[in-house]
C-alpha cells in the first residue's frame, strides 16, 4: 500500500462523515455503468462493494445487483452511506474520549493495575516452580 492511501486509512477513523463521504466520493472507478463483482477486472469497483459488504454484512454480489445499472455515483453514495452508519458507534465513542480525556486515563490505569495484578501472580508461580521462592 503505497504511504499516501496507508495515511489516509489510518486517518479515516479520525475523519468526520462528511470528510468520509468525500473519500468516497473521490475513489477511482471505471467507466462501464453496470455495476458487478468482479475482482480481478475491476478491482476499483470490487473494493467499493466489499467496502460496502463489511459495513453491512450483506455479500458484495448482492450489493452489485442492487445497484446494477445505476451506476459508479449510486454505488459510491451506497458505500458512503453505509460507512458513515458503521462508523458512527466509533465516532462517539471517539468523542467521549475525546471530551473526557481523564477518563482514558482511569481506564489506562485500571488495565495496567490489572496486568501487573496477573504479571505478580505469574512471576510468582514461575519462582516456585523453580524453586526460587526466599522468606
Amino acid at each position: 500500500m503505497p504511504r499516501r492511501r496507508a495515511r489516509h486509512v489510518l486517518t479515516i477513523s479520525r475523519a468526520s462523515a462528511d470528510d468520509t463521504v468525500r473519500a468516497i466520493r473521490s475513489a477511482k472507478t471505471d467507466s462501464d455503468r453496470t455495476i458487478t463483482y468482479d475482482p480481478s477486472s475491476r478491482p476499483e469497483v470490487a473494493n467499493l462493494l466489499l467496502l460496502a459488504s463489511l459495513c453491512t454484512g450483506v455479500p458484495p454480489e448482492v450489493i452489485a445487483d442492487e445497484v446494477g445499472s445505476r451506476g459508479s455515483g449510486h454505488l459510491k453514495a451506497v458505500v458512503a452511506d453505509a460507512m458513515v452508519e458503521h462508523l458512527a458507534p466509533l465516532r462517539a465513542r471517539r468523542a467521549l474520549f475525546a471530551a473526557e480525556p481523564g477518563l482514558v486515563a482511569d481506564i489506562l490505569a485500571q488495565g495496567n493495575a490489572r496486568a501487573n495484578e496477573l504479571a505478580d501472580a505469574t512471576m510468582r508461580d514461575v519462582r516456585e516452580l523453580m524453586g526460587m521462592t526466599y522468606t
